[in-house]
């Protein structure tokens, strides 16, 4: 991971770059995956599935549409903010938004409320 000896560090990351390739990728025309996207990159360094601390998502309405229901299309950053949750099991998830949300559906993202059955 990128964290220090002391699995110390803090990383300051736009939605955007969730669904961005690496500079690599980008050079490429295959379509930006879980793989070669700064995305993978910030798995890796939290440390994936061994991964703890916190992950906090500000503006996390940014990331409503997870298509975690048939009628809604889902959005690459809804789908790169459950795919870093999933993951990294063992960190917890702030999420913070001043945009309330107007159906239940809209809150898929946050996949550790259990909302939905997960």
């Amino acid at each position: 991971g990128g964290l220090d000896s002391q699995g110390n560090g803090i990383l300051f990351a736009t939605y955007h770059m969730l669904v961005s390739a690496k500079s690599e990728a980008r050079q490429r025309t295959a379509p930006v995956t879980v793989d070669n996207s700064r995305l993978a990159q910030m798995i890796e360094w939290l440390g994936g599935r061994k991964a703890a601390g916190l992950v906090t998502f500000d503006e996390a309405h940014k990331a409503k549409n997870t298509g975690s229901f048939e009628a809604l299309g889902a959005s690459k950053t809804g789908l790169a903010v459950v795919e870093l949750q999933q993951s990294c099991p063992g960190v917890g998830c702030l999420y913070a938004s001043a945009t309330g949300a107007t159906e239940i559906k809209h809150l898929g993202y946050m996949e550790r409320l259990g909302l939905h059955g997960a």
